[in-house]
C-alpha cells in the first residue's frame, strides 16, 4: 500500500517540476547578428512624430505610413533580416525594457499597450530602443569575449 503512494507522490512532484519549468522558460530566439540592427533601423522608422501611431491595433498593413512601435519593429525586421519572428531577440529585450521603464505595467500586449499608454511620448519609445539596443549590445560583446 505505501509503494503506490510514494509512486503517485513522485510521479506529481515530476510533472509539478515539469510544469515550472516549461511556464518560466525564456521565450525568447538566441540573439543574433540581426538584432541590433533591427531596432536601430525601428529607430530611423520612428524618428519622425508624424511617423508614428499612437493607436496600434497590431495590424501592420503595408500602406500604413504611420506605425507603431510594434509594426515598426515588424517592418524593421523584414528590412534587414528578410523576415519577421515576434520571439525575436530584439523584440524580447524591448518588452523587458518596458517592464524595467514600467514596472507594475498591466499591459497584456506589452508592445501595444506600451506604445497606446496615453502617458508614453515618442522620447520615451526612443529611449527604449536606445537603451534595449546598449543591452544588446553589451550581449553581444560578452558573447564574442
Amino acid at each position: 500500500m505505501r509503494k503506490p503512494v510514494i509512486l503517485a507522490l513522485s510521479l506529481f512532484l515530476v510533472l509539478v517540476t515539469l510544469y515550472v519549468l516549461y511556464k518560466t522558460r525564456d521565450k525568447s530566439l538566441p540573439q543574433n547578428q540581426y538584432d541590433v540592427a533591427i531596432l536601430e533601423q525601428t529607430l530611423v522608422l520612428l524618428e519622425n512624430p508624424d511617423n508614428w501611431s499612437k493607436n496600434d491595433d497590431r495590424k501592420c498593413l503595408p500602406e500604413k505610413v504611420k506605425l507603431s512601435l510594434y509594426c515598426a519593429l515588424k517592418q524593421a525586421s523584414i528590412e534587414v533580416n528578410g523576415k519577421f519572428n515576434h520571439r525575436a531577440a530584439a523584440l524580447q529585450q524591448i518588452r523587458y525594457t518596458i517592464d524595467e521603464v514600467k514596472p507594475n505595467n498591466s499591459y497584456r500586449h506589452r508592445l501595444r499597450d506600451y506604445n497606446n499608454d496615453p502617458s508614453v511620448t515618442l522620447e520615451e519609445v526612443h529611449f527604449l530602443l536606445q537603451k534595449s539596443i546598449k543591452v544588446l549590445q553589451k550581449k553581444w560583446k560578452e558573447r564574442e569575449s
